[in-house]
C-alpha cells in the first residue's frame, strides 16, 4: 500500500486496519531505509557489513535493527550542516552519553503534524489551558 504523505496525514491515526498499516509501513521504512543508505556513509557501512540486501526485504521486519546504543557512540547524520534545523537528544540519565536525532526543517514539521494528529484524536481539536509547573 503506497500513499503519499499528505495522503498519510489525511487519514485518522486508528483508520488503516493491521494489514494495511504493515504494507504501508514497509513501502516507507524501506524507502527511508534507501535513503539514509545513500545519505549517511556510515549507516550504509554498518547495513553492508551485516549484510543488508534491499531485494531480501519483504516487510519492515527484515530490516536492519540497530541497537539504541550505536546513536550514543556515533553521530548519524543523513542530514548536512546548514539542513539541519533540529538536534533531538536522549534524557542522557545517570550521566550515560546523549544519543543525538538530527532533523531537517520538514522532517520536523512532519513531526509536529503527527503529534497533533495523533493528540487530537485523544483530546479532541480544542484547544484546551495547561499549566506547566517547572523547578530545579
Amino acid at each position: 500500500m503506497e500513499i503519499s504523505l499528505q495522503e498519510f496525514f489525511d487519514l485518522q491515526p486508528y483508520e488503516l486496519d493491521k494489514e494495511q498499516k504493515e504494507k504501508m509501513l514497509s513501502a516507507h521504512l524501506g524507502k527511508l531505509t534507501e535513503y539514509h543508505r545513500e545519505y549517511c556513509g556510515l549507516y550504509k557501512k554498518l547495513t553492508d557489513g551485516i549484510g543488508y540486501k534491499k531485494e531480501a526485504i519483504n516487510t519492515y521486519y527484515d530490516l536492519p535493527m540497530l541497537p539504541v546504543r550505536l546513536f550514543k557512540k556515533y553521530d548519524f547524520k543523513s542530514v548536512v550542516g546548514e539542513q539541519i534545523s533540529k538536534t533531538m537528544t536522549s534524557s542522557g540519565t545517570s550521566g550515560q552519553q546523549v544519543s543525538k536525532i538530527h532533523l531537517d526543517r520538514e522532517t520536523s514539521l512532519n513531526q509536529s503534524k503527527t503529534l497533533v494528529k495523533i493528540c487530537g484524536d485523544f483530546l479532541g481539536n480544542k484547544r484546551r489551558p495547561m499549566l506547566i509547573i517547572d523547578s530545579q
